[in-house]
């Protein structure tokens, strides 16, 4: 390629771009700011690049040097702005320029933007995007506001481009003058979270992605807070009651994702699974997810019923359960892992689940394992698996169970069984259960089991010749099990050797060395 053409390389955008984007993470603004003053073909691409994430509003106020003081306290580690004159408009234009190249901003102030700049400060900027008809960054497309109070003043920054959406409070409610100084230039004056999402979704209409942490909805919301495009939800530590979350989600006709950590259990009345006649013969509309791919909740039982009971959608292809038991509820986990059996046996293909117990009442005795894992036996179709279990009685697992998972589960790749509390002395499977696994589940790429320690002489042998007679009839090439971790065990020289042996015998691709690493074997 001549000189000439490598040359014009530089006036094409796209490539320039791509350069750009493939610079480090970090480090890189210093770089990013001297190519901006190379030439003008790369100005632009590389202030867009610059200007792309922002963190606080210090970087705008600080272009506006004849309308705002920078004042530092004595140690000069921190500064704060002090208005002196009007924002004129060569001052407002040059801001615009650069705000306009912010597509993501992080605010993690604890106090809002106040707590920095001043609220006179921040009000004068405000005041003036309104006057001209804009936001401070008008092409903005992902917002983070993670603070502990004044979630008002996150409105002003809602705009039409915005895809993604988290904002993070630690107040009960926004305090209404709050709520009023940031939206009465929008004739829209919120008395609480309700109106907060109706703002939301009347000003950034093309949402896809929504987090909600510590936002507490309303009894009821109004019918005109929908929002056609968004397709991930999470609303987190909140104590909203089922049937409002469902009220909200079931307008949603997009969402595919939807994660919900419930903090108390409400219950008004159980919630029917599909439409419900009326005595006339019509339809009426109930909750109901139809289109949901991807569930993560965590809660009481009675919550997890509701919520599992209203997914109706074909498409549901993964959840992770946490349920927490408590001690007047002995039989929640039962109840909800057998409604995915008996609702979601043909989609599901990851089951990540987690059971706590409470330890108010603790039985004498041990329970079972199975107690824990037979409800979900019935998810013929499941590819990959995590079961957690922390129960203050202690849990005994059995070979059993391990065969009973891997004929209940062919088509596993990854399973990760997790046992926390009682006493350490509950029975475990033993290592030569493993082979199970080799015979009934080829796909296997990954497993992490506890097994028990004790290992008798004759219980360890290489993998027999016929081999392949002996899997399972629908398979006919040995598992791609390459990830092994077990728990519980440490293993002598002599132990090891016959160990690694059984091991590389029935699973050829096994990778030792992380358990080596880790004094797990001794080889």
């Amino acid at each position: 390629m001549s000189d000439m053409a490598v040359s014009q390389v530089w006036f094409i955008d796209e490539i320039i771009r791509s350069i750009l984007a493939h610079l480090p993470t970090n480090g890189c603004r210093p770089t990013l700011a001297r190519c901006a003053r190379v030439s003008r073909s790369l100005s632009d691409p590389a202030l867009d690049a610059l200007w792309y994430k922002m963190s606080g509003l210090m970087p705008l106020i600080r272009l506006l040097p004849r309308t705002f003081a920078e004042l530092r306290n004595d140690n000069g580690n921190e500064a704060t702005f002090m208005l002196r004159d009007a924002i004129d408009g060569s001052e407002w234009s040059r801001l615009l320029v650069y705000a306009r190249r912010v597509r993501k901003f992080v605010h993690c102030y604890a106090e809002g933007p106040e707590d920095r700049l001043g609220k006179q400060t921040f009000t004068a900027l405000l005041d003036l995007a309104t006057l001209h008809s804009t936001t401070l960054f008008p092409r903005l497309e992902e917002l983070s506001w993670l603070q502990f109070s004044h979630v008002a003043q996150c409105l002003p920054f809602f705009s039409p481009p915005l895809r993604r959406i988290t904002v993070y409070v630690q107040a009960e409610y926004p305090a209404r003058h709050d709520m009023e100084a940031a939206l009465t230039s929008r004739h829209v004056v919120p008395g609480g979270y309700g109106e907060l999402l109706h703002t939301l979704s009347v000003l950034s209409p093309c949402l896809e992605e929504l987090s909600l942490e510590g936002i507490e909805l309303p009894d009821s919301l109004a019918p005109s807070v929908v929002f056609s495009h968004l397709r991930t939800l999470h609303l987190g530590s909140v104590s909203t009651p089922t049937s409002v979350i469902l009220s909200l989600c079931s307008k949603i006709p997009r969402l595919a994702s939807l994660s919900l950590v419930l903090r108390s259990s409400y219950r008004n009345g159980p919630l029917p699974l599909h439409r419900s006649h009326d005595s006339d013969g019509s339809h009426s509309e109930i909750a109901c997810l139809s289109s949901l791919e991807v569930l993560r909740v965590a809660g009481a039982p009675c919550d997890i019923e509701d919520i599992l009971n209203a997914v109706d959608s074909p498409s549901f292809h993964s959840i992770t359960m946490s349920v927490t038991l408590p001690e007047y509820d002995a039989d929640g986990w039962t109840r909800c892992s057998s409604i995915l059996s008996a609702r979601f046996a043909r989609s599901l293909r990851t089951v990540r689940a987690q059971c706590k117990r409470s330890a108010a009442l603790i039985p004498p005795h041990a329970r079972s394992f199975e107690e824990y894992v037979g409800p979900l036996l019935t998810l013929r179709h499941i590819a990959d698996c995590s079961i957690s279990v922390e129960d203050p009685a202690g849990v005994t697992m059995t070979d059993a169970d391990l065969e009973d998972m891997a004929t209940s589960w062919p088509y596993l790749r990854t399973l990760e069984v997790r046992l926390r509390g009682g006493a350490p002395a509950v029975t475990l499977p033993s290592i030569s259960s493993l082979s199970v696994f080799a015979k009934f589940c080829p796909e296997l790429q990954s497993l992490h089991l506890p097994l028990m320690q004790d290992i008798h002489p004759s219980e360890l042998k290489g993998i027999p010749a016929c081999t392949a007679v002996d899997m399972h009839p629908r398979w006919s090439s040995p598992t791609r099990l390459r990830s092994l971790w077990m728990v519980g065990v440490r293993f002598s020289m002599q132990e090891s050797t016959r160990v690694a042996s059984f091991l590389r015998g029935y699973f050829p691709d096994v990778d030792l060395r992380p358990m080596v690493a880790a004094g797990i074997l001794t080889l």
